[in-house]
């Protein structure tokens, strides 16, 4: 059996003056499916019986004490639902209070209703006389108690004047702050609303709105609202702190391997919370690469950066930062680059060796040994060079070093698409003009093509066209590798 306080205890006043206090539990049944019988049995066997003391509910209503100055002077039990009962406490003071004279209203100006009374008890037994501030069922109305005049004589009586004014919303004592491990805080505040000012009270205060009664970046979080009597409700309002800071920063380290050498190496990764306010979740995005702000040691980047949505307010970010020797970080996050397909061209060069024989310098081996010139001998069809006559002699039988040069572009669509382009690129070996910027006489050595997609999936050809400059200050002949 789960009993937990349904209303609040709350002092009544009749129209005769009579004082009584008024409660309500609900008491659950443990067993799923217990009839009525069963459950009213179960709720009188807890509530006991007229004449036990009175329970006082907790601030929470999941506990109470009993009280020494009041008991139970009625008993009432509801069922609400299956499995569910209502009981509700009347009680009363040991020595009831008796009302003396009649009550007085007064209406102010401004429409305020105030109601005042006297009483005589005994003295040592005014539990059930209200103090200031304390909450009152007036005849039905939602009063708050202003003042309590007390007049003592000797016959051991005490006369106690109450004055009470009407109200529709009023604040339960003060604002209490919490703050957490994290370094975040949370206020709350209790406010009773009478049953009609309820629904006015709420759309007032709705959740996630600026909460200045907690202070500067507090909004409301939550509200709970539960009975506070007939005469309205008892509402709890929740607010949190939120503004955009540090919540904490964990660095990780952990044993990766041994280097040929014998040296440790390590992974070294931080995780960063955040708390953040929606205006500033944009400074958080396109970090991944740059270095974290202060709470990650020097040489390290930023990998990865997780937003968790809490509310259309907050955010909690989690951010990753690796160090920049961890092992295997770059290879782990390496990836081919598709972007920007359309307008790009990527480079790669390479050292190549030529070799120049000597029918190419126009020479051959006469029988002796040494080089002759060639009888004859045709520089347009022999020589790999642009040249007019057979080249120098420290030519013959030499290796030139020289340039390869692959320029990579991107064509819109398929294989299929580029033919005609790469057809006509094989038109003639030798080109002089600028490759990557550089002027010179180049022989087209390659041509090769892929299909590609870019980061969007529209599909792309890529061409791959490589080019050997000339060595030193020789030209290429066209005439010569037209043939060859």
């Amino acid at each position: 059996m789960k009993v937990t306080s349904y209303s609040h205890a709350v002092l009544q006043i009749d129209a005769a003056g009579f004082l009584s206090i008024q409660n309500s539990w609900d008491v659950a049944s443990d067993t799923a499916g217990t009839g009525v019988e069963a459950l009213l049995a179960e709720a009188r066997l807890w509530a006991g019986a007229v004449g036990d003391p009175f329970r006082l509910p907790s601030d929470d209503g999941a506990e109470f004490t009993w009280s020494d100055s009041l008991f139970v002077t009625a008993l009432a039990f509801q069922p609400v639902r299956r499995g569910l009962c209502r009981v509700t406490f009347t009680g009363a003071g040991r020595a009831s209070a008796e009302a003396v004279g009649e009550c007085v209203e007064k209406r102010s100006s401004e429409g305020v209703l105030t109601r005042s009374r006297k009483w005589r008890t005994l003295a040592g037994d005014t539990a059930l006389l209200p103090e200031p501030g304390q909450l009152l069922d007036w005849e039905g109305g939602a009063f708050v108690c202003e003042s309590n005049e007390r007049q003592e004589h000797a016959d051991g009586t005490v006369d106690c004047t109450v004055t009470a004014r009407e109200i529709s919303t009023l604040q339960l004592g003060g604002v209490s702050t919490e703050e957490k491990p994290d370094g975040t805080r949370q206020s709350s505040v209790k406010w009773f609303a009478g049953t009609e000012n309820c629904e006015e009270f709420l759309a007032a205060h709705p959740l996630l709105s600026p909460a200045e009664w907690a202070g500067e970046n507090f909004y409301l979080d939550s509200r709970t609202v539960s009975a506070g009597g007939r005469i309205g409700f008892e509402i709890t309002l929740v607010a949190r702190e939120i503004f955009t800071h540090l919540l904490e920063a964990v660095r990780r380290e952990e044993f990766h391997s041994f280097s040929r050498l014998g040296s440790v190496r390590r992974e070294i990764v931080w995780n960063a919370l955040y708390q953040v306010h929606a205006d500033d979740i944009a400074s958080f995005r396109l970090l991944t690469g740059s270095s974290p702000d202060g709470w990650a040691e020097e040489n390290c980047i930023i990998t990865r950066v997780t937003p968790k949505r809490r509310s259309d307010i907050e955010y909690e970010v989690e951010v990753e930062a690796c160090h920049r020797n961890n092992p295997g970080l770059f290879e782990h996050y390496n990836a081919s680059d598709r972007s920007n397909l359309s307008g790009r061209e990527d480079v790669s060069v390479d050292v190549a060796e030529f070799h120049v024989n000597a029918e190419m310098a126009g020479y051959h081996m006469a029988a002796d040994g040494s080089y002759q010139e060639i009888p004859d001998w045709e520089a347009g069809e022999s020589c790999p060079f642009a040249a007019s006559s057979p080249l120098d002699r420290n030519m013959i039988e030499s290796t030139l070093r020289t340039l390869l040069i692959t320029l990579s572009t991107y064509r819109a669509g398929g294989a299929d698409n580029a033919l005609s382009d790469l057809a006509g690129w094989i038109e003639g070996r030798v080109y002089s003009g600028s490759v990557c910027g550089r002027s010179g006489s180049y022989l087209k050595v390659r041509q090769t093509c892929s299909e590609t997609r870019d980061d969007s999936g529209k599909l792309y050809t890529r061409i791959n066209r490589t080019y050997q400059l000339a060595p030193g200050n020789f030209r290429w002949n066209s005439s010569y590798w037209d043939n060859h």
